[in-house]
């Protein structure tokens, strides 16, 4: 099991909630901070890992991500396309980072594209076109 908190958490009783989630047994906090206020993070002792999705959309956001993130989202929508997305989870390993794969609203077709990112990713969350 996952959370995605889509940048709604305030640093304020951050490492409280994510004691919480990690004695539930959830696997991975995405995005608990907002984009450009997760500074909070840098440094943050938690117990589970916690993933930049807003936070990333392409290598260049990789360097600004670290020491905040353990894990980044590759959605093909954000990097532009799959040969941004292979190139953001190749160096994304190099640097350390556990990579899951998401998407955001698209038709089953626009997913397809998405599935040879699957085996490089610890989490798969492809449910763009079941809304």
């Amino acid at each position: 099991l996952i959370v995605d908190a889509n940048e709604s958490w305030h640093s304020e009783g951050l490492a409280a909630r994510c004691q919480l989630l990690a004695d539930l047994g959830v696997a991975m906090l995405e995005q608990p901070l907002p984009a450009d206020d997760d500074s909070a993070l840098e440094n943050f002792v938690h117990p589970l890992p916690i993933c930049a999705d807003e936070s990333c959309h392409t290598r260049e956001s990789l360097p600004r991500l670290r020491g905040r993130y353990e894990m980044v989202n590759i959605k093909l929508e954000k990097t532009g396309g799959l040969t941004e997305a292979l190139a953001l989870a190749g160096e994304a390993e190099r640097q350390g980072f556990e990579r899951m794969l998401g998407c955001m609203l698209c038709t089953s077709r626009g997913i397809a594209a998405a599935l040879p990112l699957a085996p490089l990713a610890r989490f798969a969350d492809l449910d763009g076109p079941t809304w």
